[in-house]
């Protein structure tokens, strides 16, 4: 588990859940246990992603993405609600893209990333 400071105060409280990709282009994925939410069959979780190299958007550069995603509980799948690119590693820096537009449902692929997102977001602790 990580955790993220900003000023002295504590920021969030970020899981790991795993990498992908090689160690030159790979992510490091992290969950938002703080702000977690669930209703019913809804949950909301804010997630990082944390890029080993730069990353391209619209011709500017960024090293991590914070996304947050409404994963259904029963049927298996997410949206994209908002996501913010950010120059810095772990979300620091300034804000390079944003995109605020709730994206469609999309079915979650077994043993992927998303797949673990859904379990922790969906998970009655």
């Amino acid at each position: 588990m990580l955790l993220v400071l900003n000023s002295g105060l504590v920021y969030a409280e970020w899981m790991v859940l795993g990498s992908s990709g090689e160690v030159n282009n790979g992510t490091i994925n992290y969950a938002d246990l703080e702000r977690r939410q669930r209703a019913g069959h809804l949950a909301r979780m804010w997630n990082l992603y944390d890029y080993t190299t730069a990353q391209t958007f619209r011709w500017k550069s960024y090293l991590s993405v914070k996304e947050q995603r409404e994963y259904h509980c029963q049927q298996v799948t997410y949206r994209t609600l908002t996501f913010s690119l950010y120059a810095e590693h772990l979300g620091n820096g300034n804000i390079v893209g944003l995109d605020t537009k709730t994206r469609k449902w999309r079915l979650i692929a077994p043993e992927s990333v998303a797949e673990k997102e859904w379990k922790v977001a969906c998970s009655k602790e």
